[in-house]
């Protein structure tokens, strides 16, 4: 009976601390509490903590260059939204500057006329399994839209907690996608220097981010915002899973 109650009781001071972090922040974007504990320890690579996130909110926007390994391809620029969605570009930009991205492919394109993607990040195999070792929440803010340029961070099929590192972006409006995966960027430049350009298994050489001082006006703003299809938790999860965008 002592072991129980102080369980619950640690559990109860768990779910009070987050809370309190999650009241405590100026208003902003849903879900800017980051995962604070991992069911799996001794991760190489970790998600970003709370101070990480601020610091991203703060700055605001980001720079991310993907440079691939076929020369005839070229680099790729994202303006990642840190104001709208701090969580997940945290998230990226720590894996991206940890050398994570480096050299993994992408693993996915479709291309519906209503559901044109190329997707890729998630693996540390060909075949896009593998993967951080954590997942991190599902971040949604109504401002952001999976318009053509969008860059979204995928999941494993109806699984709302599961994004980690895999992303895809958008090469025609996707907007049925909006509340239910966390859009946090845009793509700068021609898509069609990426679209029908970029394959399957065309592998990434570096990924890096950083600070953006362009005022370029968000590509991806919602001039109608919708309303959350779920609203976050500060769930936390582990896994090594294979992550898509349905």
């Amino acid at each position: 009976m002592k072991i129980t109650i102080g369980c619950l009781l640690f559990s109860f001071l768990l779910v009070l601390a987050f809370a309190t972090m999650a009241t405590a922040e100026p208003a902003g974007p849903v879900n800017i509490v980051p995962p604070a504990a991992l069911i799996t320890t001794n991760l190489k690579y970790a998600p970003p903590t709370l101070a990480e996130v601020l610091e991203v909110r703060k700055q605001g926007r980001y720079l991310a260059t993907i440079t691939m390994d076929r020369k005839e391809v070229k680099p790729i620029e994202i303006v990642l939204e840190g104001t709208e969605a701090p969580l997940t570009v945290a998230n990226f930009k720590k894996l991206a500057n940890a050398g994570y991205y480096n050299g993994l492919p992408f693993t996915r394109i479709e291309t519906k006329q209503d559901f044109s993607i190329i997707q890729g990040g998630e693996a540390m195999k060909d075949d896009g399994t593998g993967g951080t070792g954590y997942w991190i929440n599902l971040e949604i803010n109504p401002l952001l839209t999976h318009k053509a340029r969008a860059i979204s961070m995928a999941r494993s099929g109806d699984w709302v907690y599961t994004g980690a590192s895999a992303f895809f972006v958008c090469y025609n409006d996707c907007q049925f996608l909006d509340g239910k995966y966390s859009a946090f960027g845009w793509m700068k430049g021609n898509i069609a220097d990426a679209q029908g350009v970029i394959l399957v298994g065309d592998k990434m050489k570096t990924v890096t981010v950083a600070p953006y001082a362009g005022k370029e006006d968000c590509q991806i703003l919602n001039a109608t915002p919708y309303t959350i299809w779920q609203t976050p938790t500060p769930a936390v999860a582990a896994a090594t899973t294979t992550t898509t965008a349905n």
